[in-house]
Parts: structure tokens; C-alpha cells; sequence
């Protein structure tokens, strides 16, 4: 009996612990790269339906070398792309990573990407959790223009 309360108790804190970290992703997507390119981005919307606010630090995938949180602000009349550090996802909220905003940059594109569906991120919060969402491989279709 004390065995199966051990077990028990040892199950009850972990789940608190996963608990505490707890994201969902919609809409990950990932442009495959533009021919003779070897970097491309990623977008997504990650929501915090956990108790405290999740910063997230890194993220990894085998589909590039480097991976970026990447912004853009306006100074001066031009638009600049920046790397950022650390992305707050406060409790409740939803941050977008779009085009014109907060993206990741995949450097170093690996040539495999092209010939699949779906890459794996895994990101990596300040609290040293660590969580993996699915992306979609979109291509960009070129359109033709005929005079």
C-alpha cells in the first residue's frame, strides 16, 4: 500500500510540473525556401493556458544550423529586421509570430526541407522546460506574369 501511494504522490507532482508549462501552438508554418536561398521563416501563434508567464529563450530544429526570434521596428522611415532574445508569453495571451513582426528565422536552410511536409521545433523556455510543436512546409508558388 505505501508503494502505491508512493507512486501516487511521485505522479500527482509530476503532473503539477508539467502543469505550470502549458502552450498551445496553431497555424506553424514554415516557408521552404526560395531556390538558391539558404534561410526562410517561420510562423505561428503560441498561447499560454498556464499559471505563470513563459519566456522563451531558444529554439532548435534539424530543418536549419541556427534558429532566431527575429522582429522588426520602424526607425527613421525604414523598416529593420533585429534579433531578439527572449520572447514573454504572458498568462492568458497569444503571441503571433507573422510577417512584418515577430518571426522565426531559420538559417542555414538544410536542402532536405524542400522534400517534406513538416519540420519539428523545439523550444526552449528560461525556466529550462522544453516543448516541440509541428510546422508545415509551405512552399511560395511563383506566379507568372505574361504581357
Amino acid at each position: 500500500m505505501k508503494i502505491i501511494v508512493l507512486l501516487l504522490g511521485l505522479l500527482l507532482a509530476s503532473t503539477n510540473a508539467i502543469a505550470d508549462l502549458s502552450i498551445s501552438a496553431t497555424d506553424a508554418s514554415v516557408r521552404a525556401p526560395i531556390p538558391g536561398m539558404k534561410n526562410t521563416v517561420g510562423y505561428l501563434k503560441l498561447t499560454n493556458n498556464g499559471i505563470s508567464d513563459v519566456v522563451l529563450v531558444s529554439a532548435q530544429s534539424n530543418a536549419s544550423k541556427v534558429l532566431e526570434f527575429h522582429n522588426h521596428e520602424m526607425t527613421d522611415g525604414v523598416m529593420r529586421m533585429y534579433q531578439q532574445q527572449e520572447v514573454k508569453i504572458p498568462v492568458g495571451e497569444t503571441v503571433v509570430f507573422q510577417s512584418g513582426g515577430l518571426h522565426l528565422m531559420f538559417l542555414d536552410v538544410e536542402p532536405s526541407l524542400k522534400g517534406t511536409n513538416s519540420v519539428d521545433v523545439t523550444f526552449g523556455t528560461k525556466s529550462g522546460d522544453k516543448f516541440t510543436i509541428p510546422f508545415n512546409v509551405e512552399s511560395i508558388k511563383v506566379k507568372h506574369h505574361h504581357h
